[in-house]
């Protein structure tokens, strides 16, 4: 608890005077992520802590579930997290995260409400638990047809051979892309990566800079034939739904609305390219660790969904992401000031052992109700049944027909890094004789 000054007034947060999140060994990346778990959660450890950008830092579980409800705890809006650029209307050629923020000033995670309330009704209805559903069959196709291509290698790479060319493949298909600009997104989501960094280097913002204005002229460009020639329900259904929106440009706390369809998809589905390819990597990783207490290969049926959810527990996509004080408010007597910065680690949340029992442990027996992978609160992750389909469709093919997988060396994890991702996984898929 946070005690209160002698006069019954709440104690002001000082960021600065926090525990940083490098002493106990946060530095970004999966394996610092593991540190940081294991040092944060022993007896006597702080309860809260800034990090390297002056951000405050919660990750018990009850805080990150607590504040994520807080109606004062919102997105981080483009204003804010480009605060050097003044016209976002026009992003000049050249600007230092210019091409970052062309397409996430279009993401409903930069959003607020009554703007956010808005566009995540448009979003939700085209990535739902129905819409999904409707989609499986063509996310089955395009895993049989990755896992016809590689067959016969000896070595593949889980992320760049199936998981990226998975997402991007369904998401092409939906936006109405030609086969060679889908293959073009596998590169340039790839090349976003940097944008994910925990200390971001010039070097690597002026190439996700690069990789953002490939990515959003290549989706622009589908979705804008889409319209034309028809076919693509997904797209002509958000265009209808933009018509109607009446809110204005609000950089600096509500949010931009997103300038046609193509901007609205640019701008939402970079989790959808990125974070659910990430997803899936991680979830293959995670039950191909833990194959026996599954009953080994093919996993059955009965478990798969229940095994999905406890391997994005254990391995989360996202480690951490930024929210934003929308307004004073108090929190557990502290007064945590408007303009506040909240670094909520979700990853961590989901091994606080007061919630999850001996949390590295693999346990599908475990209620999924306490998971914080997609976050929480009505930020929750609006894609989170896309990425569920996907990586059950690739899971059920990849682990639960007549492959024998297995990871042909060690994997790698990336470094300083906001994500939860392998660098590299090198994976050996072979086919069971009959």
């Amino acid at each position: 608890m946070i005690s209160q000054s002698a006069d019954n007034q709440p104690q002001r947060l000082e960021i600065s005077s926090l525990p940083a999140v490098e002493d106990f060994g946060f530095t970004g990346g999966r394996q610092s992520f593991r540190t940081f778990c294991e040092a944060a959660f022993r007896p006597g450890s702080p309860r809260f802590m800034r990090n390297a950008n002056g951000n405050f830092v919660i990750f018990r579980h009850k805080d990150v579930r607590a504040l994520a409800i807080r109606p004062e705890v919102g997105s981080v809006p483009p204003g804010v997290l480009f605060s050097h650029i003044t016209d976002f209307s026009v992003i000049e050629p050249g600007t230092i995260g210019g091409g970052i923020a062309q397409v996430l000033k279009s993401q409903v995670f930069t959003m607020n409400p009554p703007t956010h309330t808005i566009l995540r009704k448009i979003l939700a209805a085209q990535v739902g638990a129905k819409s999904m559903g409707e989609l499986k069959e063509l996310a089955n196709k395009i895993v049989d047809g990755i896992l016809s291509e590689l067959e016969g290698r000896d070595e593949i790479d889980l992320s760049r051979d199936v998981a990226e060319k998975l997402t991007a493949r369904f998401w092409g298909s939906v936006l109405g892309m030609t086969p060679e600009e889908t293959e073009d997104m596998v590169v340039h989501v790839r090349g976003l990566s940097p944008m994910f960094e925990v200390l971001p280097t010039f070097e690597g913002i002026a190439q996700a800079d690069t990789a953002a204005l490939l990515y959003d002229k290549t989706i622009g460009a589908a979705v804008a034939r889409s319209l034309v020639s028809g076919g693509c329900p997904m797209v002509e259904r958000v265009a209808v739904g933009l018509e109607k929106v009446d809110c204005p440009d609000d950089p600096n706390r509500n949010g931009m609305v997103p300038k046609d369809a193509g901007a609205f998809f640019s701008g939402n589905l970079v989790d959808g390219f990125h974070t659910a390819a990430l997803g899936a990597t991680n979830v293959i990783y995670v039950l191909l660790q833990n194959v026996e207490m599954l009953g080994g290969l093919p996993i059955s049926p009965e478990v798969i969904s229940l095994a999905i959810r406890e391997a994005l527990r254990i391995e989360p996509p996202a480690i951490f992401l930024n929210r934003l004080v929308l307004e004073d408010f108090v929190y557990e007597g502290l007064l945590i000031p408007k303009g506040t910065v909240i670094a909520m680690m979700w990853g961590v949340a989901n091994h606080d052992p007061e919630v999850f029992a001996d949390p590295t442990r693999f346990d599908i027996n475990r209620s999924s109700r306490e998971f914080t992978t997609f976050g929480g609160g009505i930020h929750i992750c609006a894609g989170l049944h896309a990425a569920l389909m996907l990586i059950q469709t690739l899971v059920e093919r990849l682990l639960g027909g007549d492959l024998d997988v297995e990871f042909s060396s060690e994997v790698e994890w990336m470094e300083n890094c906001m994500m939860n991702q392998l660098k590299a996984a090198p994976l050996s898929i072979t086919r069971r004789a009959i």
